[in-house]
């Protein structure tokens, strides 16, 4: 039971990170949604750096498996990339809609893989 209060919590805190950084770039205007696309690529990042994290001990299975499953799945927002995605379709602008399509998944590939590189090079010093 305290696993679920704990994700509960984290994701709490995840959602209030997401809405922050959504908030911080409503102001932007660009062809993309921008604040999706960056929520989803630094998430991957963080979860490149949280998987790097146990094999120097410096976190538990138990601690990554809180912040990947509440932190991180309350932050990132597949709902919204594809809600996004889809009004890009239907106001006729297909080819930002594909661009959007491979800058998320592309962005968060690299991210994460670049985030797991740099945990695994930095943490293996602990």
């Amino acid at each position: 039971m305290l696993d679920v209060l704990i994700i509960a919590l984290a994701g709490s805190c995840g959602a209030l990170m997401r809405y922050a950084l959504i908030q911080l770039l409503a102001s932007v205007v660009c062809i993309i949604p921008i604040a999706t696309l960056l929520v989803n690529v630094t998430g991957c990042l963080m979860a490149g750096l949280l998987i790097s994290f146990p094999c120097c001990g410096l976190i538990t299975i138990q601690v990554r498996t809180w912040l990947l499953v509440g932190l991180l799945g309350a932050y990132t927002t597949m709902s919204s990339f594809i809600l996004e995605t889809e009004q890009l379709f239907a106001s006729g602008g297909a080819l930002y809609a594909v661009s959007n399509i491979f800058l998320t998944f592309g962005g968060c590939l690299l991210a994460f893989f670049v985030g797991k590189s740099v945990g695994m090079a930095f943490f293996a010093r602990f």
